[in-house]
């Protein structure tokens, strides 16, 4: 008896240490180690499939002036709202990771992407109605970029790279009006 609840105690550790080693703490999103496995192999099936598939690299507008003004846990609480977003807005067969500090990279398979549009910007009327209440000059929102699998690269680099670039220009045209 005192076996079976050793095995036990060590599998649960085990579980945890994997869960540990695959999720960001804050978020419960992906780490970027093991979001870049599963994208890869989304990227693969998609490819052989011959299936389209949209990445698209998130940023939070305003977190590091948030942080600075309010503090980090108000900057927690900003990610952690924009995180249950996402999670509500999507389905399971769409998933994302948390990439970086304010970066997140999300991936939607083939039967969402006609509408994906729409859908980002719900989700950006959305989060810019937060309930988090923080300095009245500071905004939150977020940009976005887009990249398509097969039409804007077909491996992991190429593909973050012009998701990167396209939401660094949104972010700058949304700071423009």
């Amino acid at each position: 008896m005192v076996l079976f609840s050793v095995i036990y105690k060590v599998f649960g550790l085990y579980k945890k240490i994997i869960f540990m080693s695959r999720y960001d703490g804050l978020t419960g999103l992906m780490n970027r180690q093991y979001f870049d496995e599963q994208l890869d192999e989304s990227i693969a099936m998609a490819t052989k499939n011959n299936e389209i598939l949209k990445i698209i690299m998130f940023d939070l507008d305003n977190l590091k002036l948030i942080k600075d003004s309010c503090g980090h846990l108000a900057g927690d609480q900003l990610i952690i709202r924009f995180t249950e977003l996402l999670k509500r807005s999507f389905d399971h067969s769409h998933y994302f990771g948390r990439i970086g500090g304010d970066e997140f990279v999300g991936v939607f398979r083939q039967d969402i992407c006609n509408e994906l549009d729409l859908y980002l910007d719900e989700l950006r009327k959305t989060f810019m109605d937060n309930e988090l209440q923080f300095n009245h000059d500071l905004a939150t929102s977020f940009s976005y970029g887009v990249a398509i699998v097969p039409e804007s690269a077909t491996d992991i680099k190429g593909l973050i790279k012009e998701a990167d670039i396209k939401m660094y220009n949104h972010k700058l045209m949304m700071k423009k009006n």
